[in-house]
């Protein structure tokens, strides 16, 4: 049967739609391994991108189709590179993945809409997959799993053999172009069924990692765990399941606890006062009867000296000669929570203005409210409008759009106090919430954030000033009586009455 471009296009959509059927079928049984989900996704991208392909050759052939096409099957690749980093659990090159997908897609964007050049697409498709393709083979050739050594690097070969491939295919694209992607080459015909050759291959040396893998996680479990107390990171323990009695401890447990091994073995967690909270520890040991496990549980450990920190438990109950025990690691995260406390500020802000955030700043009004209401203090609610922002974006560019944004935001920050409440709600409105004794001092405020504002100096790049105004709505508290809704509601009518008045006013409701 005579195999044309079109039906090699079909057979990759084929195979790799069964491959990633397959693949989604394994990620729920193998749900400890995220990397198998990259590799369905993966697959399910080389899917769609061939039967794009097909769109484009049977029924219509647009910039649009071509673009999506090339992009959903160098995705696809590009998951299936990065489902191998996360199985060998190498992170440190997701950026350089997304830098290449970048750059690629917007060279194949060029030269689908710029400039119409199918050799020149073949080509950048064909070095963006290759460059994928080698790191690819770096983490599979560059791991310590030595129970999947042979399957992975079978692999690596695999993946090299297309990268080099795809190499030789884009010198060849560039040297002898052919515009018609579907006339029929050596090359075109070369690179589809090695791509379909390659999808099958690739799909059984991924099940075969992953069931090396899953085989030598369940050995991991049944063998004498004493080795990984003196050579894990962790704090590791093994106790008597019923007495609760230490009957041995790791390196780390001494270093990170200050106790020696001595002080510890015949006797309970209670009796070293191990736990911080006797709620937590009761919270734990009843999850490890429910279920005989444990995974990540958040605790406070007590050192030798006093001091504390947060660590992350992990424990299963095990048969040690008959007798139940319990096995525990425990990581000590108190950089991680430092760190995730740091991003909850962060997630507080509007990232480009540096102010609070829509939700945030309603949080914070909220409970501004509920503390005015229980003591009657004189608070006023801005509501906050550029005024024509549009028009700024129209004539000068989104770039200088996000700087007047800025600047404006900068000037409300710096002219209300450190007290007061300032938020980005959207676009280019802003509100505030702030104490204030009466009507008088509201205005006052509400004028002078708008005349501040009206002082900013704001050049495009050719020198042309940009005039920056904003109008202001106003309403005061009623204690006792205004939910923030109310008071959102009547400053935003007091806005509209101020564009209608001319702009660059505050008005009072």
């Amino acid at each position: 049967m005579y195999l044309d471009i079109a039906t090699l296009c079909f057979l990759l959509s084929f195979t790799s739609t069964l491959v990633a059927i397959g693949l989604f079928l394994q990620s729920t049984i193998s749900k400890n391994l995220p990397s198998v989900i990259f590799w369905a996704f993966g697959y399910t991208g080389i899917a769609a991108g061939s039967l794009f392909l097909l769109i484009r050759h049977f029924f219509f052939s647009n910039w649009i189709v071509i673009f999506i096409s090339d992009a959903l099957i160098l995705l696809g690749i590009l998951l299936i590179s990065q489902g191998v980093s996360i199985f060998f659990e190498k992170k440190d090159k997701q950026r350089m993945l997304i830098l290449i997908f970048t750059v690629s897609n917007l060279a194949l964007l060029y030269f689908s809409v710029v400039n119409d050049s199918t050799s020149s697409r073949s080509a950048v498709f064909s070095l963006a997959a290759a460059a994928i393709s080698f790191i690819t083979v770096f983490d599979l050739w560059n791991h310590n799993i030595k129970t999947i050594k042979i399957s992975s690097r079978i692999l690596s070969i695999l993946f090299f053999l297309y990268a080099v491939f795809l190499v030789i295919r884009s010198v060849a694209s560039l040297s002898y172009p052919n515009e018609g992607f579907f006339l029929p080459s050596i090359f075109q015909t070369s690179l589809f069924l090695l791509s379909i050759t390659c999808s099958i291959l690739w799909a059984f040396a991924l099940v075969i990692m992953i069931n090396q893998k899953i085989h030598r996680e369940k050995e991991q479990v049944q063998e004498h765990f004493f080795v990984i107390f003196d050579t894990g990171p962790d704090i590791a323990m093994i106790s008597h399941f019923e007495s609760g009695k230490i009957i041995d401890v790791n390196k780390n447990f001494s270093l990170v606890t200050g106790y020696q091994k001595k002080e510890v073995l015949g006797k309970t967690t209670t009796e070293i006062r191990f736990w911080q909270s006797k709620e937590e520890r009761d919270k734990f040991l009843n999850e490890i009867d429910l279920a005989g496990y444990c995974d990540n549980f958040e605790m406070i450990v007590c050192k030798k000296n006093g001091d504390t920190f947060t660590g992350l438990i992990s424990s299963k109950r095990i048969e040690l000669q008959g007798e139940p025990h319990l096995i525990s690691l425990i990581r000590d995260i108190s950089d991680r929570k430092k760190l995730e406390d740091e991003l909850k500020q962060q997630a507080h802000y509007d990232m480009l203005t540096e102010i609070y955030n829509r939700g945030y700043f309603i949080k914070m009004a909220e409970q501004e409210l509920r503390c005015m209401n229980n003591h009657s203090k004189g608070m006023a609610y801005f509501m906050l409008d550029m005024d024509h922002f549009k028009v700024i974006n129209d004539t000068f560019g989104h770039s200088l759009g996000d700087v007047a944004l800025k600047v404006v935001a900068k000037t409300c920050k710096d002219t209300l106090r450190d007290t007061d409440l300032l938020g980005r709600i959207g676009g280019e409105e802003f509100a505030a919430f702030i104490p204030v004794s009466g009507e008088e001092e509201a205005l006052e405020v509400a004028e002078r954030l708008r005349h501040n504002v009206e002082k900013i100096r704001l050049f495009h790049h050719d020198g042309t000033p940009v005039h920056l105004n904003i109008s202001i709505g106003v309403t005061l508290h009623r204690p006792g009586k205004d939910s923030l809704e109310e008071l959102m509601t009547r400053s935003d009518r007091a806005l509209y009455r101020a564009k209608e008045k001319g702009r660059n006013c505050v008005v009072l409701f």
